[in-house]
């Protein structure tokens, strides 16, 4: 069951509507896209973010309940799976969930990097760019990535709202960036 929010239909947990759910890829460079021509990026891990979040929460001193009703979501929600994680959250759940425990979203994932942050204005903008050097339109760069992307970026933010955490490191694959760089930015 697919637990995001989706800002076209209004209740949690909700499957994600036509506009903005994953896409199947297979697109201009096959069913993975880049990858599958060799030129870059194994998906990088997301383990052990069950743990953190069990960290962060205890060193802010709540409890799952506390957090779920907070991030107004249940406490089955609040400790599921690492895979589970980054299917179903967004970036914009990871705000809020870092928002409630105080921490930043780089602690949730163990993730640090030297490389500059990138916000969504310039993942969008990224997006434009690695559309015009492919020579493709966004649809052909959507069956890339495997997701729809042509309703979630107009404006910028709402990428964050509707791409999941998985979703968000296949567009960073595309892009041939680290999707560390873009939590590193929220």
């Amino acid at each position: 069951m697919d637990r995001n929010i989706c800002t076209t239909a209004n209740s949690w947990p909700n499957k994600r509507c036509t506009e903005c759910r994953p896409r199947t890829a297979v697109g201009q460079f096959g069913t993975y896209g880049r990858a599958a021509i060799g030129e870059l990026i194994v998906m990088p891990e997301s383990r052990l973010i069950s743990s953190r979040l069990q960290m962060l929460r205890e060193r802010a001193g709540l409890t799952v309940e506390d957090v779920a009703a907070q991030v107004n979501v249940s406490p089955f929600h609040v400790e599921i799976c690492d895979e589970e994680f980054t299917c179903e959250y967004s970036p914009a759940d990871v705000r809020r969930f870092c928002d409630v425990l105080n921490a930043r979203p780089s602690e949730l994932f163990g993730v640090s990097t030297t490389e500059a942050a990138v916000p969504a204005a310039q993942l969008v903008e990224l997006i434009d760019h690695e559309c015009g050097k492919r020579n493709i339109t966004l649809d052909k760069f959507e069956d890339a990535v495997g997701w729809y992307l042509s309703r979630c970026i107009n404006p910028p933010e709402r990428l964050f709202d509707e791409i999941s955490l998985d979703g968000l490191q296949w567009l960073c694959r595309e892009l041939g960036i680290h999707w560390h760089r873009v939590i590193a930015a929220l």
